[in-house]
């Protein structure tokens, strides 16, 4: 029992800042203006659960001061430190969604009102740690 606590303290903590995602995966962050536009990201996450797998992709979206990690079995409330690191990032990128590499560093930055998934992914198979992830699995899936 002293294990699963330990591993389960561990499990909060590798996601305690943002930069424990470093190396590990991809991220998208963004704000929406209400709950509604919340529950759209969510079906939207959910439909696009595999190729955001695929990629590495976590997706974190903020409402109101919450942010929310958008996750295939429940959407997840994120810890102070963390949501602290994803706020004060969208704060500098109002009404943009952000992509952030696997090194750390902002990648791209989508327009909030004509973002879609498809060039997320577009984008990330461009980039040449992707290519080298593809080049490493040759039954990786890519559209």
């Amino acid at each position: 029992m002293f294990l699963a606590q330990v591993l389960f303290i561990g499990m909060i903590r590798a996601e305690d800042k943002l930069a424990d995602f470093q190396w590990q995966n991809r991220v998208l962050l963004s704000q929406v203006a209400s709950k509604a536009v919340l529950a759209k990201w969510q079906a939207y996450a959910a439909y696009q659960q595999v190729d955001l797998t695929a990629r590495k992709l976590v997706v974190f979206v903020q409402v109101d001061k919450a942010v929310y990690r958008l996750a295939p079995q429940q959407d997840q409330l994120t810890s102070v430190h963390l949501r602290q690191d994803i706020l004060t990032l969208l704060n500098r990128h109002a009404d943009t969604v952000l992509l952030i590499g696997l090194d750390g560093g902002i990648k791209q930055y989508y327009p909030l009102n004509d973002f879609s998934l498809e060039q997320v992914f577009a984008d990330v198979d461009l980039m040449p740690m992707r290519k080298a992830e593809i080049g490493n699995n040759p039954n990786m899936k890519t559209n």
